[in-house]
């Protein structure tokens, strides 16, 4: 069932052309794919790191409203996992990191630390979820052996999530607006459409209508999730679409 799957999304994403293999690994990572698990672990948790130490420098010194750096550490954490290379064994492997993460947010909650993050004048839980988000998709990817249910979930997160906010704030939205989430399909949209256009074969027209799914679905879920909790559903939304979509091809 799990070849089944794999063999069918895998031929909506890439189309008919054979012989055609994935050039993630080739390209930006080619270096890291052959570090061990465990140190490709430990540069993600380095780089998770260095991203809330940037945020909170441009919150406390520079003065860049919590807000603007809560997106800009959602934004680059998302990249960071999308152009690391997925050659994890185990979801084990990120486990650990997801609980020190965890328990590190709530700390930081509970002591007041990272107001870059968590001074946003209303209750989320976004910080959290986005890492638990992460892990999720981890496990999706290899209960169906396929990277991409990793890669395109978190990609259209950390890009169109900050979109629906900032189209949003530009037409002066506050909180959800249908203005927003139009924007978040279109970056959902156009991001996802690049992506398989560098790292995979060049998409078909009815990869097109695929991957707009994704991108609607995604942004219906963004509009009716608060509290931050879009974190969590916009990616696993957008996972369930990848894999039910192989029941109707």
């Amino acid at each position: 069932m799990r070849r089944c799957v794999e063999k069918k999304i895998e031929h909506a994403l890439r189309g008919k052309a054979s012989g055609q293999t994935s050039k993630h690994s080739f390209i930006i990572n080619s270096n890291l794919q052959d570090l061990p698990q465990t140190a490709i672990i430990a540069i993600l948790v380095a780089a998770f790191v260095l991203v809330l130490v940037l945020a909170q420098y441009l919150h406390s010194h520079l003065g860049v409203r919590a807000e603007h750096t809560r997106k800009f550490a959602h934004v680059a954490i998302g990249l960071i996992c999308v152009l690391v290379p997925f050659r994890f064994t185990s979801h084990w492997y990120f486990l650990p990191s997801t609980v020190g993460f965890i328990g590190f947010m709530l700390y930081a909650r509970r002591r007041g630390h990272l107001t870059a993050l968590l001074s946003v004048g209303r209750q989320s839980w976004g910080d959290v979820l986005l890492v638990v988000s992460i892990y999720f998709n981890a496990v999706l990817a290899f209960v169906y052996d396929f990277e991409r249910l990793f890669y395109l979930p978190v990609l259209i997160l950390s890009v169109a999530d900050p979109a629906a906010y900032y189209g949003g704030y530009f037409f002066g939205k506050n909180g959800k607006s249908w203005i927003g989430s139009a924007c978040f399909a279109v970056v959902a949209f156009g991001a996802s459409w690049g992506y398989l256009s560098v790292f995979a074969a060049a998409p078909y027209p009815y990869q097109l209508w695929l991957l707009a799914g994704c991108a609607v679905v995604g942004a219906l879920v963004e509009h009716v999730s608060d509290g931050g909790w879009d974190n969590l559903t916009v990616p696993l939304a957008v996972g369930a679409v990848l894999v039910s979509y192989h029941e109707i091809i």
